[in-house]
């Protein structure tokens, strides 16, 4: 009976996503909440979490239409989006500039991004991002303290960290809203069509 709406906004580019929010982030206009948007056409967007304003906005790509969400970077200080044109970019959550250093933006495959990001830290105490794409159902896991990938296809398993697996078999796109880790058994899932 508490709950209301605290504003709405029109969005410059509609989410098939989550949101997620940030606190406390330093931005040009002084310290600020924020929640960020990935839209379908690849435009990742940070509004004002309690008015609504936007704070800034970027263009990530091009293409068709992505099923995927941002996440947070274990640090704050950054945010991750993987879209349309087949990469996984790496933004500041204060400004919205992108990193282009250290192999960024980094290679994730042809095909739709279609599942959230996932943020792990893994029992060797590297932090993971797990991205998903259609095309030859892949997953791309990015060691974020080296930048280094590797690459799991779901439709040609046997034939690991490859870009264009040989194989006819298709259909097994990852589609789903995330990948859970579970930090017991130290294993990522995903799922697939």
């Amino acid at each position: 009976s508490q709950l209301k709406q605290l504003f709405k906004v029109t969005l410059p580019d509609n989410p098939d996503g989550a949101p997620v929010l940030l606190t406390n982030v330093s931005t040009s206009s002084g310290v600020r909440d924020l929640i960020f948007v990935l839209g379908e056409h690849s435009n990742l967007t940070a509004f004002d979490a309690n008015t609504g304003s936007q704070v800034w906005t970027k263009s990530l790509g091009s293409g068709g239409i992505i099923n995927s969400a941002p996440a947070i970077d274990p640090s704050r200080q950054f945010i991750y989006a993987n879209t349309a044109d087949g990469k996984a970019h790496k933004l500041n959550v204060g400004t919205g500039t992108e990193v282009t250093t250290g192999g960024w933006p980094i290679t994730t495959g042809s095909g739709k991004s279609s599942s959230e990001l996932t943020i792990a830290t893994a029992k060797d105490g590297h932090n993971y991002l797990y991205c998903a794409n259609q095309g030859h159902g892949r997953i791309t896991t990015i060691n974020l303290d080296t930048g280094t990938t590797h690459v799991c296809n779901l439709t040609a398993s046997e034939q690991p960290d490859t870009e264009s697996p040989s194989t006819s078999v298709s259909g097994c796109a990852p589609w789903s809203r995330g990948m859970p880790y579970d930090s017991s058994l130290d294993r990522v899932f995903a799922m697939s069509g």
